[in-house]
């Protein structure tokens, strides 16, 4: 009898030390801007994660479903400063709060810069060891290298694609959406038209050299104010994308940088190749 009962004390303590080995194992984590929580939801199991920002939320939100079943907090710096034993995650998309969390001494673990595709890989890496999910870190960047090599292997397309806001902006030559449509094997008009960072397009430029596809973003999202001046309510605007073929990007694709790039050029390809196919049967 008492060997029975100091076996179950002992296998009690076993199974509370090894759940809390468990718990340093995998580290518990806030996000505290939208980009972070991205890559949170990617990663982490839902035990790990303390909080998201409320930006995960959005409709722009690759993983917004996931986001509506875990706590969400503003990541104001009062907030974070009442978290304890809790690691933070967070991307460029902080600037606001990242200064103060240094001069408190609150260690962050940050993106490194860029949206080429071995700096999203460098990322996910990066923060799958710091959560201790490399399995899952691996297994993203496996789909993503899968999706890229299937877009290298098919030819080059030689028309070009002008990205237009729904401000009337467009994208330059080393911007995030020039590369995504390189990345997609068709020609930038940005780059073709020597246009250069974000920047308003030019009207005239447009008419004059108008592109073979376009392709948008937002324009579905009421939380994006587009001025009475803007270049998208000009007439002539609107009848060019009456006339030519029109993609609009989900948001969830292009708001967050690099880290869907390759599925956003994945999805511009597609989406071209079967838009110009129809072009040419009609």
């Amino acid at each position: 009898m008492k060997a029975g009962i100091l076996k179950y004390f002992l296998m009690t303590a076993f199974m509370i030390l090894m759940s809390g080995v468990s718990h340093a194992d995998r580290p518990r984590a806030v996000s505290i801007d939208f980009c972070a929580d991205q890559y949170l939801l990617a990663l982490a199991s839902n035990d790990q994660i303390v909080s998201i920002s409320k930006q995960s939320l959005e409709p722009h939100s690759y993983y917004r479903d996931r986001a509506k079943t875990l706590p969400n907090f503003d990541g104001t710096l009062e907030q974070i400063l009442t978290l304890k034993n809790t690691h933070i995650m967070a991307t460029e998309g902080a600037y606001n709060v990242l200064p103060a969390l240094i001069n408190y001494g609150i260690e962050t673990i940050r993106t490194s810069y860029g949206h080429r595709p071995e700096v999203v890989y460098e990322n996910i890496e990066n923060f799958a060891k710091f959560l201790n999910q490399e399995e899952r870190g691996q297994t993203l960047i496996k789909e993503r290298q899968t999706i890229l090599a299937k877009l290298q292997s098919l030819p080059s397309k030689n028309k070009t694609i002008l990205y237009l806001t729904p401000s009337g902006y467009t994208a330059g030559t080393s911007t995030y959406v020039d590369d995504v449509i390189k990345m997609a094997g068709y020609k930038s008009y940005a780059e073709t038209h020597g246009i250069t960072s974000w920047q308003p397009l030019s009207l005239e430029r447009v008419i004059l050299n108008p592109p073979d596809l376009i392709i948008t973003s937002f324009f579905d999202n009421k939380n994006v104010h587009v001025s009475h001046w803007s270049l998208t309510r000009h007439p002539k605007i609107v009848e060019l994308m009456d006339h030519i073929p029109t993609i609009p990007v989900p948001g969830q694709l292009s708001a967050c940088g690099g880290l869907f790039s390759i599925e956003a050029a994945d999805y511009i390809r597609n989406q071209a190749d079967d838009l110009l196919k129809h072009e040419e049967i009609k």
